[in-house]
């Protein structure tokens, strides 16, 4: 009788859950996919409702005959199946049937199907046909412009990172990610990619030991988790933060904070964090000098690598740290299995990432290199293109301004020609001072009163920008006029100080008085005045035209050729050869 009771009992219960199943499923089936899609969601961490959910989006498409939903409804499924190995690459095989030939730029598909491919293969060490997926998604990103490639770069500086070692080119790898994202925040999946991108970067920090910027971006990523309620996120950072105080030798504060995250991770059963979690803890307990603790956790090491047989480099020096410990305790049995399980894994890193390294540098890096190459010559073809009419337009400028001036300095050589052959010329390039001074008159209301070979000064007129009293001003004028009657600027030796000496002034003085009259420097006055008395000597005498380069220049006042010609130039504004060559040839003609 009992029996019977628990008999019917059981098939009533039977009963109502084939009922509540029954109704469940005729429930999915009135929903859309976007319905279906928020139910996937809203079931987070309920697999079961989630492939029920799954398998109803996926005969909604089927239904409809659409493809790329039919593909989308496999990347729901495959997101929430406990299959393992073959079974889920054969769904993700399934998935990259319906999409690789019926993608839209809108969709990350088939590039996702293959990146997840990739990493399933990877992890059952099926290295050449893990790149080659890995190689056939970056296709598809490239063929459809498709942002998902950055997940790609992200996934290449993992490999370099975990399987090689290479923290330095796997850091310049997800830097450009970074930056990426830090201006492309509509990116989708976004977030996702985001919180691995900072933890990726502070990994990268803290096995290079650059303990700063490791605890900047695990403070980044610990605040963004916080923001977003990622607990999984948040216990990382937190576990990653006390393996940099490791580095920092802060064995205290590491085994606080990997105390406090390392039971979520194991609750997470997330055994690779969890393999992380407890070496570093053995380490932490080596640098306290507490061994035994040390060991303790080191084993830990051991046993998880023993259940999900994956270890990095990274995590494999735990080994030798026992080896040494039981070497010392004289249990050569023990020494004998960490040596051994030592070489096994060495023996399999070696192998089997010398398949991936090969595969990364010649079927990856090689023709990016190459691509990359390309484009930078492109790039610099375009440029070249976009600056030619630039580059002409600016050559036609200067002909053109080459040409004014050229043909300016044809007028004045024209001009300083016609002085020149006109018998009645007197050149007077600087004007002299006595007329300098009559000009003077007449500008300042007779601030100079000219009286026969006497000059005197009004000193009711007196300029006020003239710091000189009137006295001396008049005696400096006097002098200069003096100066110039005598020519003793054809000295070579004169200079504007030792003028300033032979006027009995200073050169502060002279050079205001200069300065006022004559609007230039007193050097400039000197040779402006020599150039002006060495072109009346050849007017006067033009065999002095026949003479060599040094002898002219010491005509002219100068103490050699060089300095003559500057200062030619610079007065005349005509070259003197050219002024010689023309005279020479008006004289021929």
């Amino acid at each position: 009788m009992k029996t019977y009771k628990i008999q019917k009992r059981r098939l009533l219960t039977l009963f109502l859950l084939f009922i509540i199943t029954f109704s469940h499923s005729q429930n999915l089936k009135n929903k859309d996919y976007s319905q279906l899609k928020e139910l996937f969601l809203n079931n987070k961490g309920n697999k079961k409702n989630q492939e029920a959910i799954s398998n109803a989006f996926i005969s909604l498409a089927r239904k409809r005959k659409e493809n790329l939903q039919i593909g989308k409804g496999y990347n729901l499924l495959y997101l929430c199946t406990d299959m393992e190995g073959k079974n889920k690459i054969k769904l993700l095989d399934t998935m990259i049937k319906y999409t690789k030939n019926d993608w839209v730029k809108e969709y990350d598909f088939p590039e996702k199907a293959y990146m997840y491919k990739a990493n399933e293969l990877r992890n059952e060490y099926k290295f050449n046909e893990a790149m080659d997926n890995l190689l056939l998604a970056e296709k598809y990103c490239k063929l459809k412009e498709s942002n998902y490639i950055y997940w790609i770069y992200f996934y290449i500086a993992i490999i370099k990172s975990e399987d090689f070692g290479e923290n330095k080119e796997s850091l310049d790898i997800n830097r450009k990610v970074y930056q990426y994202l830090l201006k492309n925040k509509d990116l989708r999946d976004y977030q996702k990619l985001y919180r691995n991108i900072l933890f990726a970067l502070a990994d990268n920090y803290k096995s290079l030991k650059i303990t700063d910027s490791c605890t900047y971006y695990n403070k980044l990523g610990y605040k963004d988790a916080i923001e977003k309620a990622d607990t999984i996120y948040k216990n990382l950072f937190i576990l990653n933060e006390g393996a940099n105080l490791i580095s920092k030798k802060d064995y205290y504060a590491a085994l606080d904070s990997i105390n406090k995250s390392l039971p979520h991770v194991i609750k997470n059963n997330d055994e690779g964090n969890a393999l992380a979690g407890y070496y570093y803890m053995g380490k932490a307990y080596q640098g306290l000098g507490k061994s035994e603790l040390a060991v303790k956790n080191f084993i830990k090491v051991d046993s998880i690598y023993k259940i999900s047989n994956d270890i990095s480099y990274e995590f494999t020096d735990g080994y030798d740290y026992l080896i040494d410990y039981y070497k010392k305790k004289k249990d050569i049995q023990k020494q004998l299995l960490y040596t051994t399980q030592k070489l096994k894994i060495d023996t399999f890193l070696n192998t089997n990432y010398k398949v991936l390294f090969k595969k990364l540098k010649e079927d990856y890096e090689k023709p990016n290199l190459i691509e990359n190459k390309e484009k930078e010559i492109r790039f610099a073809y375009n440029w070249i293109y976009a600056l030619i009419p630039v580059f002409f337009t600016i050559l036609g400028i200067i002909l053109y301004l080459k040409n004014k001036q050229l043909k300016a300095s044809r007028q004045k050589l024209d001009l300083l020609v016609k002085q020149f052959e006109n018998k009645e010329t007197k050149f007077d390039i600087n004007h002299k001072t006595e007329d300098n001074v009559k000009e003077t008159v007449l500008k300042n209301k007779e601030v100079l009163i000219v009286k026969g070979d006497k000059t005197s000064i009004n000193l009711d007129s007196v300029p006020r920008k003239i710091s000189i009293d009137p006295d001396t001003f008049q005696d400096i004028i006097t002098k200069i006029i003096n100066f110039e009657k005598k020519g003793h600027y054809m000295d070579p030796k004169i200079n504007a100080t030792g003028l300033a000496i032979k006027l009995g002034t200073n050169y502060k003085y002279l050079s205001e008085v200069i300065k006022t009259q004559k609007n230039k420097s007193v050097n400039q006055y000197i040779n402006d005045l020599r150039i002006e008395n060495g072109l009346q000597k050849i007017h006067t005498d033009r065999k002095l035209l026949k003479y060599n380069n040094e002898a002219i220049a010491k005509e002219f006042g100068f103490n050699n050729y060089k300095t003559f010609k500057k200062v030619f130039f610079s007065t005349t504004e005509v070259e003197f050869q050219d002024f010689v060559t023309k005279i020479n040839s008006s004289e021929n003609q």
